[in-house]
């Protein structure tokens, strides 16, 4: 492997620019939108236990 990491390091990469990824990708996830939102209030129903607008859970030691 030190080798293979010599020989790399020989490569002349002058001209080349850094890239992330061997192939041109472009982002391909959807807009982050919206759809339901639910008030604090009707999430917090469902809460066995709340403190200060937030749910309560137990203490992890």
């Amino acid at each position: 492997m030190l080798k293979y990491v010599e020989q790399m390091n020989e490569v002349d990469t002058t001209n080349v620019k850094p890239m992330a990824h061997a192939f041109d990708i472009v982002n391909v996830m959807r807009e982050d939108k919206v759809i339901n939102e639910v008030s604090r209030e009707a999430l917090l129903q469902n809460a066995p236990e709340e403190e200060n607008g937030f749910f309560k859970v137990p203490k992890i030691n």
